[in-house]
């Protein structure tokens, strides 16, 4: 039973209205140039504060206790951050160069909170607040970093934002959909123009925001908080866009419009492989297709997949004749070498593709997928042939198996694990005289067995769920590349001839025609 019933009520509306009427009816007050408003020692009342406070002569008191509690917040929110990102294996705690960027972003723009309240010492009851650019570390974060974190951050940035303008929910509502809408609006395939599309979500989202708020409690300028979300949100972008570089070459971090870069064709290591190995570079973009394919499955890096199969076999520009994808119709150079010296040609592309892609400066990621896609497997051709080789000798010494495998590393995240796969997998089904989709799938299966009892995959993060994922995407696209066509009969193509030839005779008459004339 209700025992006591409201009967008053705000009136926003009504209250707003008010406060336009008596901005207009409000005659202006001016200060005139070099004027005195208050002077030293003097008693300053009311009138006074007002003046230098429109002025912004009236700076905010630093309190050094208010800031010791604001870098403890942002110490605390940030600890717990990473360890929820450890917990639950967000790409955060993969190495220590990414906590160090994570949390220099976060000092950073908690700086910029500062610093918009010490030059805007009337925040805390206006609308300058919303000038708090949220968006512009939730879009570095997710760039660089994880979507993930970034979303994380927009709640805690948010937080301290709020905080810092006098405690103001309004700024923590719109700096949490600028935050969320910068995150969620980008991802690591991004370019600049998708930044930029970003910026201007996120100016649409905090317009909306603060729209909303403004319905709830209408204490504070509409149409100036309109145009400082939208200046934010683009803002936000350009900000983006300007410090990506910076970031990147400080830690070592890559930018998916880093990657975007190198996977256009014009890259020169690209041109050239183009030009000098023609096979390698179709075999390079097949790998990727099928290794793309399988990251976006099984939730790996699908770019850094893509860009990384493309540079894989850098490598054998030094000798490219000697691999056969691009000997063509020429001899095969190791019918005349030892199986010993061929394995060296061949295990040595890798060391020569590391030292190019060092000297080119790819990115560190690029470098590991060169330097692991092979890990520490056998050549087993040219191990095949040394057997061989002994058997017919009768040499009573055994081939050591170690002397024809790759020096390694094996693979250690699930990029190279998938480049490893995809360029076996490439190489071993082209070499099919019919490539059924029944024969793909058991050769598929086949190789990843053997890789994974060879203990190639021992220390990366892949699971036995995933590579059965990733067997399939790999049989999907290749059923799709090696699909059966179909085979005319030798009428049927005869019949197209002459159905050729008779469209084309009669302009070859008139052709024949005009030249007689």
């Amino acid at each position: 039973r209700v025992l006591v019933n409201e009967n008053l009520a705000p009136d926003n509306k009504k209250l707003e209205s008010i406060r336009e009427e008596a901005r207009r009816r409000a005659e202006p007050a001016w200060v005139k140039k070099d004027e005195i408003i208050v002077r030293d020692g003097e008693r300053v009342d009311l009138e006074d504060l007002r003046i230098l406070q429109e002025l912004g002569l009236l700076g905010r008191k630093t309190s050094w206790l208010s800031l010791l509690g604001i870098v403890m917040f942002t110490g605390l929110a940030v600890s717990f951050l990473i360890i929820c990102a450890a917990k639950y294996n967000f790409h955060l705690t993969h190495n220590m160069s990414e906590v160090t960027l994570y949390a220099l972003i976060m000092v950073f723009e908690v700086a910029i909170i500062q610093l918009i309240a010490a030059v805007f010492p009337s925040a805390d009851t206006g609308g300058s607040g919303f000038m708090v650019p949220i968006a512009f570390a939730t879009m570095l974060i997710s760039v660089l970093i994880d979507t993930r974190i970034a979303v994380l951050t927009a709640v805690v940035l948010s937080s301290i934002a709020g905080l810092v303008f006098g405690g103001s929910y309004r700024f923590f509502l719109v700096g949490v959909v600028g935050g969320l809408a910068g995150a969620l609006s980008i991802t690591r395939h991004s370019d600049r123009s998708g930044l930029m599309r970003s910026g201007f979500i996120v100016a649409a989202a905090q317009m909306l925001a603060v729209s909303s708020v403004h319905m709830i409690v209408a204490d504070f300028r509409l149409d100036y908080a309109l145009i400082q979300t939208a200046i934010t949100g683009m803002m936000s972008a350009v900000l983006t866009i300007g410090t990506l570089p910076f970031f990147e070459n400080l830690f070592g971090v890559t930018s998916s419009i880093r990657f975007l870069e190198l996977a256009n064709p014009n890259q020169p290591l690209l041109k050239r492989m183009l030009v000098e190995a023609p096979g390698t570079y179709h075999h390079s973009i097949i790998v990727g297709n099928l290794a793309e394919a399988a990251a976006n499955e099984i939730g790996a890096d699908a770019l850094l997949v893509r860009v990384g199969s493309l540079y894989h076999d850098i490598g054998k520009l030094k000798r490219p004749y000697f691999f056969i994808e691009n000997q063509l119709t020429q001899d095969n150079p190791h019918d005349k070498l030892s199986p010993s010296l061929s394995t060296l040609i061949i295990t040595s592309h890798v060391k020569d593709g590391v030292d190019m892609a060092r000297e080119a400066k790819l990115p560190r990621e690029i470098i590991d997928i060169i330097e692991q896609h092979h890990g520490t497997s056998v050549v087993s051709y040219f191990h095949r042939r040394a057997q061989e080789n002994a058997e017919k000798s009768d040499e009573s010494a055994e081939v050591d198996e170690r002397d024809f495998r790759y020096a390694g590393p094996r693979p250690r995240s699930q990029e190279a694990a998938l480049v490893m796969l995809g360029d076996s997998v490439e190489a071993a089904v082209r070499s099919l005289s019919k490539p059924t989709p029944d024969r793909i799938e058991n050769l598929v299966k086949r190789i990843v067995k053997d890789r994974l009892n060879d203990g190639q995959f021992d220390e990366c993060r892949i699971t036995f769920r995933d590579l059965d994922v990733v067997a399939g995407a790999f049989v999907r696209v290749l059923t799709g590349i090696f699909h059966a066509r179909v085979e005319y009969p030798e009428a049927v193509i005869r019949e197209m001839q002459k159905r050729d030839e008779s469209r084309r005779s009669p302009r070859s008459r008139e052709k024949s025609g005009e030249s007689n004339a």
